[in-house]
């Protein structure tokens, strides 16, 4: 059977896309469940138990709040890093697979990986990165995984400056909750499917300039 109008790049695009749903997703989920439910049932204890007087009941409780929101933040770490990676395979995997096609011209410029590959996209391919859906979204996740991973849990410079912050807590921390792992998902499948069309055209647009001499 011959699919017709198929286009490799958009196809390409969709497929990397659903790994944020068969992949990270399900390994947050899965973890976030077993984090809630071993803090629901000792928090459950700490209140019911009669080993502990109440100041003491009071403080552990605190305690076993503090450890969960940590937890959550070692998660919310491990989610975005598996975010990005996502993301950079896909752009990773535009550039390697059209070396010879759209060859370099000079060493892209920027003081940030994912600033020299908007330099890359923009000089190599002709797309502007910084142009397409929800790239403001795919900065913010580089910046918080950047942040949980390297800083601590708390914000660096830029990820305050060059972001919207969805990723704070209300104490300030990076974390990352379920709802709000569905909207970065959301936004991130349509940042590489529009990337897609975008690599798409611009190659369609080489082949026809080698076949008309402009």
């Amino acid at each position: 059977m011959v699919r017709i109008n198929f286009d490799q790049f958009i196809w390409l695009a969709e497929q990397e896309a659903k790994k944020l749903d068969t992949t990270t997703k399900l390994i947050y989920y899965s973890a976030h469940k077993q984090l809630s439910d071993a803090y629901s049932i000792a928090a459950t204890h700490a209140r019911e138990t009669e080993e502990l007087d109440e100041p003491d009941r009071s403080y552990y409780i605190d305690l076993l709040a503090e450890e969960y929101r940590e937890q959550r933040a070692a998660l919310a770490a491990m989610t975005l890093a598996l975010l990005w990676r996502t993301v950079k395979f896909y752009l990773d995997s535009m550039v390697a697979w059209l070396e010879n096609r759209f060859p370099p011209q000079f060493s892209p410029t920027g003081k940030s990986e994912l600033d020299r590959t908007v330099d890359e996209y923009r000089s190599r391919f002709g797309v502007e990165l910084e142009g397409l859906s929800h790239f403001a979204t795919v900065r913010e996740v580089v910046l918080a995984r950047n942040s949980a991973l390297h800083n601590g849990g708390q914000p660096i410079h830029d990820y305050m400056d060059r972001t919207e912050r969805h990723c704070l807590d209300q104490g300030g921390h990076l974390n990352l909750t379920p709802e709000l792992l569905e909207t970065l998902v959301g936004e991130l499948k349509q940042f590489i499917t529009e990337l897609g069309r975008e690599m798409s055209r611009a190659t369609q647009q080489s082949k026809t300039s080698e076949l008309t001499g402009s």
